[in-house]
């Protein structure tokens, strides 16, 4: 290697770029491209576990709930929502809508950790993140993390029972949260890019 890698978090990323070069090779069998996304996010997952406090922690965390939504659960969804789905479809989005969710809420949790602190900066430190985009990085992802926590919540409903308590509690705070931010129903779907499947959903 001519740039190796500096510590075991970098090799660990890199590996991960390896595995999602795999995914997106559509001459593949689905089934390698399905692994390899599987391996792609359990790295993911494990270096968020391990660097806490690593200042691409936000984009990580995004980046594990949005190919956990979009990447491995969206097959199992559909496949859910329009054909009824097998038990194997049911058990395997149970557990990356899990995770989803488990990513999506920490992400919203620790945004808001982040701007609590940012609210006790000096004007001179407020200024310094304003004026080098960090600021407006965080605007950019807080209303992106909520939207992915909706359809995690989402997915992680269509699994359970008709009949059971917490799928009804989901969908109802899929709506509340809907209901709360109704720019994201009403912001034309040219700007924001999600006001169509914003309407699906809430359909």
């Amino acid at each position: 290697e001519q740039f190796p890698p500096e510590n075991a978090t970098e090799r660990r990323l890199m590996d991960r770029d390896l595995h999602l070069s795999r995914f997106r090779d559509d001459s593949l069998p689905a089934s390698e491209r399905r692994a390899a996304i599987a391996q792609a996010n359990d790295i993911l997952e494990q270096t968020i576990a391990e660097n806490p406090d690593d200042p691409r922690r936000f984009d990580w965390l995004y980046a594990l709930a949005h190919s956990l939504i979009y990447d491995e659960g969206a097959p199992h969804a559909t496949k859910i929502l329009y054909i009824d789905g097998s038990e194997e479809d049911r058990q395997s989005l149970r557990e990356v809508s899990r995770r989803a969710l488990s990513a999506a809420r920490t992400l919203i949790a620790r945004l808001e950790e982040e701007f609590a602190r940012i609210d006790t900066l000096t004007p001179g430190q407020f200024r310094r993140i304003e004026d080098d985009g960090y600021l407006a990085e965080l605007d950019r992802l807080a209303p992106s993390a909520d939207y992915l926590l909706l359809w995690a919540l989402f997915y992680d409903a269509l699994p359970k029972d008709s009949g059971d308590p917490a799928r009804a509690a989901q969908l109802r705070e899929v709506l509340t949260r809907l209901a709360a931010d109704p720019l994201v129903l009403q912001s034309p779907h040219e700007q924001t890019r999600v006001q169509i499947p914003a309407t699906l959903l809430a359909g």
